[in-house]
Parts: C-alpha cells; structure tokens; sequence
C-alpha cells in the first residue's frame, strides 16, 4: 500500500509539471513552486523512512533505490539554487546555467517503472530483443547505405530550389530552365551522401516521397521547334537578360520543356552554367532523370525498408514480448500447482493423523465388557484373536482339499478323509 501511495504521488506530480509553460502569470507560478516542495517534501520522507527501515546498505543494493535518491538529491539542489543563487550574487549567466538542474526534475516521472510491473517486463522485452534487432538494423543500414550510394551517383545532378540565379558575368543558372514544381526541396536531395541518407530516411517514413520520386523521373519531351530550339532559346534568354521580364523566361522553357540534356546546356554554355560541370568535359549535367529506373528504384526501396525490415522489428519485439508473458503464465500456474499439492498433502496428513489416533483409542474402549475388570477384557480380546487366526490357517487347508467322487455312490468324499461309517 505505501508503494501505490507513492506511485499516485509521482503519476500527481507528473500531471503537476506538464501545467507549466513558458510566460507563466504569477499564480500560477507560486502554486507550482507550492505543489513543488510539497512532493519534494513528500518524495524527501519516502527515502528517510526506507533508508531507516533498510538500512542504507540494504537499501542501496537496489537499483530503483539508487535512482530515487538521485532524483530526489537532484530535486533538493535545484530549490536550492533557485532560493539561494539570488542572495549570493551569482552571475546571471552562471545562475541560469545552474537552474538547468531543475530540468532533471522530469526524471520523476520515469518512477512509475518502479510501480508498475508491466511496463518493466515490456523495457525487460525491449532489453532482450537487442540482439536480435541489432542484425535487423545493420541490414537496415546496409541497405540504406547502398542505395545511398546508388543515389547519388544516378540523381546527384538534380536540381534543388535553392539555386544561385546568376553570375556576376550574367550568365543563368541551369535550373532556371526547370518549373519550379520540378525541383527537389534542398531538404531532400541526393548531392552527398549524408544528405541522400536523410532523404531515404524521409521517403521510409512515406512522408511526401511521391514528389521526390516525381523529380527523379524526368525526361526531356518534344521539343516545339525541333532542331531551331536551341536558337530560340539563345534569343529568348539574351532578350530576358535585357529586359528581366519573365514571359521571355517562361517562353524558353516552352521551347526546351520538362529538362534539358547535356548536349542542350553544351550548346548554351555561353549563357548558362552549372555548380558542378563534368571534370572531364566541363560541360554541365543534365537536369533529366529516368523514369523506369526511379520508379523501380524508390519503390523497391519503399517496399523493403518500411514494409519488410520494420515489420520485421515490429515481430521480433512482439515475439519477445509474448514469450516474456508465456513465462510469467507458466511461472505462475506452476506456483498454483505447487500450492495445491501442498495443500493436499497437508490434508492428508491431518487425516491420516486423526485416523491413527482413533484406531489406537478404539480397541480398548470396546473390548471391555462391563463389569469385567480391564486385564481380564484384554485376555479374553487376545483369546478372541488366537481363535480367528486358527480359523484362518484351517480355512486354505479345507478348502485345497480335493473332492473325490466314491465308487459305487453318487456322494463326493473328501480325497485324504476316512469314508463313510469308518
């Protein structure tokens, strides 16, 4: 019962806590300074009256024990800050670096473990399950880390919406010619590793990787003027460049729609350029991508990392767990069989006792006859005794003896006896 009590205390004090907020007024303040040291006070007692009940060694072998009163020697040192930081004169700086031991204060809340056996077998089933979710998330990190890799090699040359328009010679960024619909969020791009990395983990999660795949999956489409499209482009940007109007813009990414090859930004290299050109030709990359490959890619990508290996860690915890409650259910019926035999065999016993003890009493009271002394009863019991065992010794001899018919007469005659008149 003193450990439910305490458990309502913490489960109190931890609805107590979540009432605070950042400009606070001042009531509500001073009732929350007041509940406060009310289950400090409270949380305070609980650890003098086990460790005098305990004793410190005793109570210290316990780890739940050890957490306590860390938590609750943290607990006394932020109110001593707060109440003794301002009489001394602290540096305001150092003060608020020290009341961040108030923060440890939420660890209370982690208490109610302690009370509540159910979620320590569940954190004994997670502990457990390392093991075996360990393999399941190296495999998940090796398959993340080869279509990392694989990424950033097939779509590293796309283009994300934090480009740099122009440069100082007024030449225009490649992107440009893209719509804005058709470049990737430069949160969720594929220029290194680490960034490929977080975008999978994105795209594991389902959030919104429909787009990302979109992006990757552009090819060029028909060109409107054929082969005079890359002069009308040349014209339309020089006219852009002039006037800064963007229906000249948009007409040129009407003539080069969707993306553009290699080839097409190599035959605008005078009035477009890339971050990154090709080391070996210095030519800009494509902003195209393929579609075949990025839908194959990202939906088997999909497919694994969050439909097969979580679920696969989903069943592993699962398992562990039913086999922790399969333990516990046999642990307990065995106890219960246990309890049973004993007590079983404690009825027995008493019986068997009582039975002994009336088995015992009862020759005496009935072999005496009244008015015969008790001796002479017992002579007369022991002569009746000696009588019935004759009778018994005589009964296996007259009845194995065999019966022989008499010749000349219908009687049966004992074989061994003396016949009839002799």
């Amino acid at each position: 019962q003193f450990d439910l009590i305490i458990a309502a205390f913490i489960i109190t004090n931890v609805f107590t806590m979540s009432c605070e907020s950042y400009k606070s007024s001042a009531g509500q303040a001073n009732f929350l300074t007041t509940v406060d040291y009310i289950f400090n006070f409270v949380f305070g007692s609980e650890v003098v009256f086990k460790l005098w009940a305990l004793y410190p060694k005793q109570y210290f072998s316990s780890r739940w024990n050890k957490f306590d009163f860390v938590v609750v020697m943290v607990s006394f040192l932020g109110i001593a800050i707060d109440n003794v930081g301002a009489d001394l004169a602290l540096n305001p700086t150092i003060l608020r670096v020290l009341r961040i031991v108030r923060i440890f204060r939420i660890l209370r809340a982690f208490r109610i473990f302690k009370a509540a056996q159910g979620l320590q077998n569940l954190v004994r089933t997670l502990l457990r399950s390392l093991n075996a979710v360990g393999n399941l998330a190296a495999l998940l990190l090796l398959l993340f880390f080869v279509v990392g890799v694989l990424t950033v090699e097939l779509y590293g040359n796309l283009c994300t919406d934090d480009f740099e328009p122009y440069l100082p010679d007024g030449r225009m960024n490649r992107c440009s010619l893209l719509q804005d619909e058709d470049l990737l969020d430069y949160h969720a791009s594929f220029k290194d590793l680490g960034m490929a990395l977080l975008t999978l983990f994105r795209i594991s999660t389902s959030d919104n990787w429909s787009e990302i795949m979109d992006a990757c999956t552009l090819e060029p489409d028909g060109r409107p003027s054929g082969g005079d499209a890359i002069e009308k482009v040349k014209e339309l940007i020089e006219q852009y460049r002039a006037t800064g109007k963007m229906q000249y813009l948009s007409q040129a990414r009407i003539e080069l729609p969707v993306c553009q090859t290699a080839a097409e930004l190599s035959a605008l290299q005078d009035f477009v350029f890339c971050e990154y050109p090709d080391l070996q030709s210095g030519t800009c990359p494509t902003t195209c991508g393929n579609n075949l490959v990025s839908s194959t890619l990202f939906s088997f990508f999909l497919c694994a990392s969050s439909f097969i290996l979580l679920n696969l860690v989903m069943a592993v915890l699962m398992q562990e767990l039913q086999n922790a409650i399969a333990v516990s259910s046999k642990s307990k019926s065995s106890l219960s069989v246990l309890m049973s035999v004993s007590a079983a065999t404690n009825k027995w016993l008493k019986m068997a006792d009582s039975e002994t003890v009336d088995s015992a009493v009862a020759p005496s009271e009935d072999s005496a006859e009244p008015g015969l002394p008790a001796k002479e009863a017992t002579a007369d019991g022991d002569g009746d005794k000696d009588a019935k065992k004759e009778a018994k010794k005589a009964e296996p001899k007259a009845a194995s003896s065999p019966i022989k018919l008499q010749p000349g007469s219908g009687s049966p005659v004992k074989i061994g006896s003396p016949p009839n008149g002799q």
